[in-house]
């Protein structure tokens, strides 16, 4: 390098010494955006959910759950825990009514308290392993945030469910097979729990502030519980007995032995 050049340079330095430190530096800005401490920053940033009306809760759910998280992760939710709970159990009682609705009689009334006790029970369940899983690996997630949060996994799968509705009491009301119908409502429920499912793994992501590993295992424990609930508090879609309104806890069978079952007898009939 000539003096003409070296001169030309600040403090003398190489500018190949300059671009390398330049590029260094870029590279860890660069890290900083995707460090996962950066996610917690963002949340920080995000506008809490201010309303608390069960309409304007079910919105951001659906259009910004980032502002009912920030809420949740700056505490004073017990409104919206409110809210959230009033609109689950008027969304299970009107479609647990919608699937009665295909053998009519007791299960008008049956199938609606099943679901809704069903779903809320398999939540309780699972809670516990939920926390314990979430403190095991790090994550700074008070129980109270980790209710809130399942809470609205499981309020979203109903809100889900509700728009389902419609759907399912046309096929109710113009086939009589237990199986099909059967079919039918389960991929309606592994739609809906898949979309409520996605609300708490973000909640538990951000609010931890890194990508939480447990939280995809979990929700297929979370998964196989709710439909080992649901085939312990049955019949739901089939004919119900009113002097034996719970034959599962009695005949106990596995869900997808219980399946098997039905569509055999369907194919037999």
């Amino acid at each position: 390098m000539s003096d003409q050049e070296k001169e030309s340079t600040p403090s003398g330095e190489d500018p190949s010494t300059i671009l390398r430190e330049a590029a260094g530096s870029g590279a860890s800005e660069g890290d900083r955006g995707t460090d996962p401490r950066s996610r917690k920053k963002s949340l920080e940033d995000v506008k809490p959910l201010d309303a608390s009306s069960p309409l304007e809760v079910i919105e951001s759910m659906l259009k910004s759950p980032e502002s009912l998280i920030a809420r949740v992760h700056r505490g004073g939710f017990a409104t919206i825990m409110i809210s959230l709970g009033a609109v689950m159990i008027l969304d299970y009682l009107v479609y647990g009514a919608i699937v009665g609705s295909f053998s009519g009689g007791i299960q008008w009334w049956a199938a609606p308290t099943k679901i809704l006790l069903g779903s809320v029970f398999g939540a309780l369940i699972c809670l516990p392993s939920l926390f314990i899983f979430a403190c095991l690996s790090g994550a700074n997630i008070r129980l109270g945030q980790i209710s809130a949060m399942l809470l609205a996994c499981v309020t979203l799968t109903s809100v889900l469910l509700l728009g389902f509705a419609p759907i399912a009491w046309v096929f109710s009301q113009s086939t009589d097979a237990v199986s099909f119908m059967g079919f039918l409502h389960l991929v309606f429920w592994l739609i809906a729990v898949t979309f409520g499912m996605r609300i708490l793994c973000k909640a538990v992501n951000l609010m931890s502030g890194k990508i939480m590993g447990f939280i995809g295992f979990w929700c297929i424990i979370y998964m196989i519980t709710m439909l080992q609930v649901m085939t312990v508090v049955r019949p739901t879609i089939g004919p119900g007995d009113a002097d034996n309104p719970l034959p599962g806890l009695v005949d106990k069978k596995f869900f997808m032995a219980h399946w098997y079952d039905t569509i055999r007898d369907d194919t037999d009939d």
